[in-house]
Formats: structure tokens, sequence, C-alpha cells
């Protein structure tokens, strides 16, 4: 096979990538991801000058948020176990002397 071949998206989609691993001038271009679509950057920097360290790092930051949102199971808030008892007792809350007492969560 010739270099022209080991580098067609065939060869590579065949599983033929050992010899793109080994050869230095395309083993960074081999495992790129082919996007035809563009997609909007994930921030923009409007003022200042930063350094690529710092970009890095504010792309990790955002990336382990989005992360973290998707990971995390979106429940309904749950009352305070304080008034979940008084419910399941009958103990309703009643308008009276000290009933802001009885609103707040133990503490």
């Amino acid at each position: 096979m010739s270099t022209a071949e080991n580098n067609s998206p065939a060869s590579r989609a065949a599983g033929d990538v050992s010899r793109l691993a080994h050869d230095p001038g395309t083993a960074a271009v081999a495992w790129l991801p082919e996007t035809t679509s563009r997609q909007d950057p994930l921030f923009t920097v409007t003022h200042g000058n930063p350094t690529p360290e710092e970009l890095a790092a504010l792309t990790v930051v955002f990336s382990a948020q989005a992360a973290a949102q998707d990971a995390q199971p979106s429940r309904a808030p749950r009352p305070p176990r304080s008034q979940t008892r008084r419910l399941r007792l009958g103990l309703r809350l009643r308008p009276g002397r000290g009933a802001w007492r009885r609103t707040l969560p133990d503490r």
C-alpha cells in the first residue's frame, strides 16, 4: 500500500491505523475527529489577553460544570422533613400565636 492509501478514511475505518500510529508525521492528524459542522464557541473573551493556559483552565471548568449538570438526576425539590411529618400526623399549619415557629424547619 502507498502512503496515500494509508491516509484515506476508508483505510482508517477498516482498522488499518497501526502504520499511522508509528509515522510521526501523520500520527497527530490521524486521531483528529473529522467534523463537517461548525459549532458555536464554548465562550468568548471580550476583554483582556488571556494566555493559552488560562483559556485551557476555563475550558476545563466549563466542561466539568456541564458534565456535572448532565450527571445529576433532576428531582423535584422535597419539603423539609418536619413539614412532611406534620402532614402525615394531621398537624396542619394553623394561624395563631407562635405559628411562625411551626413553619421553620428544625435546626
